[in-house]
């Protein structure tokens, strides 16, 4: 099972570097991911020109062709978009609703559930999860049936490190964190900050990707997105949109450690410390 992640494309905005874009297009295609989740701010101020242009430009994404459905005929492309907060400025979130058809939605597979939160809110930068989402984001988590579940959302849950003052973390970070761990969340996938890092605690691992299209990346780093590879190991890798260096991490979740039990330990990719190490260098990539 192969994931894509791509975050804060700000299709349309000053920031954005066509170049890049037309880059992002042709190595995520190369992936032939089975999914591609995208964790919101697909536009910069929510108006309809700008959701124009990030339609046109999602609509040039594939994923690897599904496999023939019962009835004959194949699955369309698999994409899980969720809102950021630029998406709803300017009422945009009635835009992206008729566009994407809802701010929580939801794919399955055999193995993996993937669930999409809805962090944003209309004009406002900060993030939140409300009760009445979390009650319904617990029941779809609790699904039993699922061997890896994923959690994808715009803000961030956990502190990004080099990324300035933290204002616009989720208000109640503290119970979405405790709602992954009591519901056996193995990864959340967010985006916001323009970072990339990746945090770990206990048996979940919390990643942040940086802005995949846009000058607006923090200092050293780079325009980047994520590919997840899920199968007897879990192994996650940041992919530079500027000259497609890489660099990769073994993630310890639950599924993937049991199966690595039976696995040499000179078989086994390094895990570089015991948080994982960020994925950013220490040092600008020129």
């Amino acid at each position: 099972m192969r994931i894509v992640h791509i975050t804060d494309l700000h299709v349309a905005s000053a920031g954005f570097v066509p170049e890049w874009g037309e880059r992002l297009i042709r190595s995520v295609n190369a992936q032939q991911a089975d999914l591609i989740v995208v964790t919101g701010d697909l536009v910069d101020d929510g108006l309809e020109h700008e959701y124009v242009a990030a339609k046109r430009f999602l609509d040039q994404f594939e994923t690897r062709p599904a496999e023939t459905a019962a009835n004959g005929s194949t699955g369309a492309r698999r994409m899980l978009v969720v809102p950021g907060n630029h998406d709803l400025r300017y009422n945009g979130g009635a835009l992206f609703d008729r566009i994407f058809g809802g701010r929580q939605p939801t794919w399955r597979s055999d193995d993996v559930l993937v669930v999409g939160a809805d962090s944003a809110a209309p004009d406002v930068d900060d993030g939140s999860i409300s009760a009445h989402q979390m009650v319904t984001l617990a029941e779809r988590l609790s699904e039993a049936t699922a061997k890896t579940k994923i959690l994808a959302l715009h803000h961030h849950i956990m502190p990004i490190p080099g990324s300035g003052r933290d204002r616009d973390i989720v208000s109640n970070a503290g119970d979405v964190l405790h709602l992954c761990l009591e519901t056996g969340v193995d990864v959340v996938l967010t985006g916001h900050m323009h970072r990339p890092w990746i945090w770990r605690l206990d048996d979940l691992h919390v990643i942040s990707g940086g802005t995949a299209t846009t000058n607006r990346y923090k200092g050293g780093t780079y325009p980047a997105y994520g590919v997840l590879d899920l199968g007897e190991s879990a192994i996650f890798t940041e992919i530079n949109v500027r000259d497609e260096s890489t660099r990769a991490w073994e993630l310890q979740l639950r599924n993937t450690r049991r199966a690595a039990e039976s696995i040499p330990s000179s078989d086994r990719l390094p895990i570089e410390s015991a948080g994982l190490p960020p994925a950013v260098a220490a040092s600008p990539v020129g």
